[in-house]
């Protein structure tokens, strides 16, 4: 009996380290992911801050590639949308692409309203997930910037609703 007890008391006693280190692990990952997300959302802001985007109450920079064709089919749908919500929107260029791509690809789709448009910061853009898919758009309010860029092309009512989900969750003071 006793070394039953002893042998259950070993068990135990394994069960609660493999236990305390998944809690310590999980505390751990979870510090790394917080330290992530600081280090992503600051990115986001650099990419902002570099290309000039407002910073007024409602703001909207959307990063356009045309090597997603969508992208530049769809930018006057989704910027005229974006305005229309009472969005100021700027557009900036995925810097990877030579600018000698970016012209023909403006000649070709019709969209010269783009000749313009600033690379982004490619480290800053890379860190804050805006490579991830095109376009992609970061949200803008009060000075601040959401951590977490919109990526893709939306339908009209999906796209309304995310940037008024984003809105919303950055209330100005």
């Amino acid at each position: 009996m006793a070394l039953i007890g002893f042998e259950s008391g070993i068990v135990g006693g394994w069960r609660t380290l493999r236990a305390c280190v998944r809690l310590l692990s999980m505390a751990a990952a979870a510090t790394v992911a917080q330290a992530g997300e600081v280090d992503s959302a600051q990115a986001c802001r650099v990419v902002w801050t570099a290309v000039g985007a407002p910073t007024g109450r409602d703001a909207l920079l959307v990063v356009l590639s045309p090597r997603m064709p969508y992208a530049l089919q769809e930018w006057p749908r989704m910027r005229d949308a974006a305005a229309a919500d009472g969005f100021q929107v700027t557009a900036g260029r995925d810097p990877r692409v030579p600018l000698a791509e970016w012209e023909a690809a403006l000649v070709a789709s019709g969209r010269a309203d783009l000749a313009t448009a600033p690379a982004v910061d490619a480290e800053a853009a890379a860190r804050c997930g805006l490579f991830n898919h095109f376009p992609s758009a970061l949200v803008g309010r009060c000075g601040r910037v959401h951590p977490w860029p919109i990526l893709g092309v939306m339908p009209g009512a999906a796209w309304h609703e995310i940037l008024r989900q984003r809105r919303e969750s950055m209330p100005c003071p």
